[in-house]
């Protein structure tokens, strides 16, 4: 698969950032997080990590998706109205927000296996939540951090010369026990939520996915 012009150390360096900025999205904004997302130097720095992923169909749609997101937060002048929105969609509601970003919400799978075994993926790679976590195991932040840190790892080792195989596939197992199961539910709930901002975020967060986790299997198959 082409990657142009960058070698596979730039590209898992490349990924880690799009996982990270994909954590901020789903955060709690404050005013630092949401100036920076608007600011014209980040989103530079964004367009030319998407344009620097391996090509795929997909390649354009990522930047398209872009492009929606840095329309929707353009309309954001005051970060409490964005606050106000994260928390409508994700955290306030009776009996439970409109649309919660935890893992164990869209089954098929017990809250209890899902958890254990998402703690066990955590700390076989050394971390751990802790009890002054502010977040479960299967909240998609926590997800998306982990495949941040994964991702940082595999840069990290190929930059070493060492063995990144290992880190790939639990990216891949992540993906399919996991984020494939339940992340498809989640935008579906999201999009007739009439959130501009979210829905652009939820569009660009399932083209990286889909991408992300077909890239991987086909690794596998390789």
């Amino acid at each position: 698969m082409a990657t142009n012009g960058l070698n596979r150390t730039a590209v898992a360096a490349v990924r880690s950032m799009i996982y990270q900025t994909l954590k901020w999205a789903f955060t709690p904004p404050d005013e630092r997080m949401l100036r920076t997302l608007q600011s014209d130097e980040f989103s530079k720095s964004f367009e030319v990590a998407l344009g620097a992923l391996p090509i795929s169909p997909d390649g354009v749609g990522l930047r398209d998706a872009w492009e929606g997101v840095r329309r929707a937060l353009s309309v954001y002048t005051a970060p409490q109205d964005y606050e106000a929105e994260y928390l409508r969609l994700f955290e306030v509601g009776i009996p439970s927000a409109p649309c919660p970003l935890y893992e164990s919400t869209y089954g098929p799978v017990n809250r209890r296996e899902i958890m254990e075994e998402l703690t066990r993926f955590y700390n076989h790679f050394g971390l751990s939540l802790g009890q002054k976590a502010k977040e479960m195991p299967d909240h998609l932040r926590v997800e998306l951090e982990f495949l941040h840190y994964l991702t940082y790892l595999e840069a990290q080792a190929l930059e070493e010369g060492e063995a990144a195989a290992g880190l790939r596939r639990a990216q891949r197992d992540l993906y399919q026990r996991h984020l494939d199961a339940w992340t498809p539910r989640l935008w579906a709930k999201l999009q007739p939520l009439s959130s501009p901002v979210f829905s652009a975020w939820a569009k660009l967060a399932q083209a990286f996915f889909q991408d992300e986790s077909r890239r991987l299997t086909r690794e596998e198959d390789a």
